[in-house]
C-alpha cells in the first residue's frame, strides 16, 4: 500500500512548510495569522486561542462556547467560516444608527481617535475614559478586555439604563445623555450609570449561577442582592472617584431626572449640568 501526503498551506502544515530563517520570511501565515514557534509547537495565533495546523484543530475550546451549546466547542465561527470570522473574540459591542442603518462599532479597550463619527459612540468614549481617567471603570475595562466577553451596548430610547439577557446574549440599553438624582438629592453621571450596568454583565458573564441568586433574593432597599452588590461596590467607587454622590438604595425616582450638556464643536460632550425637581443645576462631569 502507498500512502500519499498532501502540503497544503495552513491546513497539514504548521500555517507555511517553510523556515523563518531571515527578516524577508515574514511571520504572518494561514488567514493573516502569526506562526507561533514557541517550543516547538507551531501554531496559528488567533488571539483566543491556537490553531493547530497540521491536525486541523484548536488546541482548546472557543472561549465563549457557553453561549453556543448548539455548536462544538472546538469549531470555527459557529462552523460557517464561509459567511463568518472571529477576529479576536473580545467585545464591546456598540450598536449606533447612522442614516437608517445600524452600525456595529468593537471596542477593545482603546481609544484610537480614528471611531466612527456618531454622537451615541462618543458618548461611550468620553464615558468609558472620564471613569477609567479618575481612577474607576474597573468593571467597563473588564469587560473590555476579556476574551470571554461580549457585551452589546445601545442606545436607550426611553432614556433608561439596564442590562438584560436576551437569546444567549448580554445586552446593555444606556441613556447617554440622561443622569439620575439618589433619593437624597444627589446626583450621578451617565458614565457612572454605565459602569452600574456593565458591572451586572460582568457578574452574569463571571459567575451566572450566583448572579441568578442574587438577583432572585429580594431586599427592600435594593430591591434585590445583586443590585446592592453593584451599588455598593463598583458603582460606589466609580461615582467617589468621579466626585459624584454615591446612593444608600435603589429607590432613585428616573422621572426627577433633567439634564442638559454643552458639547465641542464636533460634538464631544464638554460638561454635563443636572437640575433636581427644586431647580439647582450642578455641573457634574467637565472636560
Amino acid at each position: 500500500m502507498m500512502v500519499f501526503f498532501t502540503t497544503v498551506q495552513g491546513f497539514a502544515s504548521p500555517c507555511n512548510n517553510r523556515e523563518v530563517v531571515s527578516a524577508d520570511l515574514q511571520p504572518y501565515k494561514y488567514n493573516g495569522k502569526e506562526l507561533d514557534k514557541m517550543h516547538g509547537l507551531n501554531t496559528c495565533d488567533y488571539g483566543a486561542r491556537q490553531y493547530y495546523s497540521i491536525l486541523g484543530r484548536w488546541d482548546r475550546v472557543d472561549p465563549l462556547a457557553e453561549k453556543y451549546y448548539p455548536y462544538s466547542p472546538y469549531v470555527y465561527c459557529a462552523n460557517n467560516p464561509v459567511n463568518a470570522i472571529d477576529p479576536d473574540g473580545r467585545t464591546i459591542n456598540i450598536l449606533y444608527y447612522r442614516d437608517g442603518k445600524i452600525y456595529k462599532y468593537k471596542f477593545d479597550g482603546e481609544i484610537r481617535g480614528n471611531e466612527p463619527n456618531n454622537a451615541f459612540l462618543k458618548d461611550f468614549l468620553v464615558a468609558y475614559k472620564y471613569n477609567t481617567d479618575n481612577g474607576g471603570g474597573e468593571s467597563m475595562k473588564a469587560v473590555a478586555t476579556n476574551l470571554k466577553i461580549e457585551v452589546n451596548l445601545m442606545q436607550s430610547k426611553s432614556g433608561k439604563s439596564f442590562y438584560y439577557y436576551e437569546y444567549g446574549e448580554q445586552k446593555i440599553s444606556w441613556g447617554s445623555r440622561k443622569g439620575l438624582i439618589t433619593s437624597e438629592g444627589g446626583f450621578q453621571s451617565p458614565a457612572t450609570i454605565l459602569e452600574h450596568e456593565f458591572t451586572h454583565a460582568l457578574h452574569h458573564a463571571m459567575d451566572g449561577p450566583s448572579y441568578r441568586r442574587r438577583k432572585e433574593t429580594g431586599l427592600s432597599k435594593y430591591k434585590n442582592a445583586e443590585e446592592k452588590k453593584v451599588i455598593t461596590g463598583a458603582e460606589s467607587k466609580t461615582a467617589k472617584a468621579n466626585g459624584e454622590s454615591i446612593r444608600k438604595d435603589h429607590l432613585s425616582d428616573p422621572n426627577n431626572v433633567f439634564q442638559r450638556f454643552k458639547t465641542t464643536s464636533s460634538g464631544i460632550i464638554e460638561e454635563y449640568y443636572v437640575t433636581n425637581n427644586k431647580g439647582e443645576e450642578t455641573i457634574i462631569l467637565t472636560k
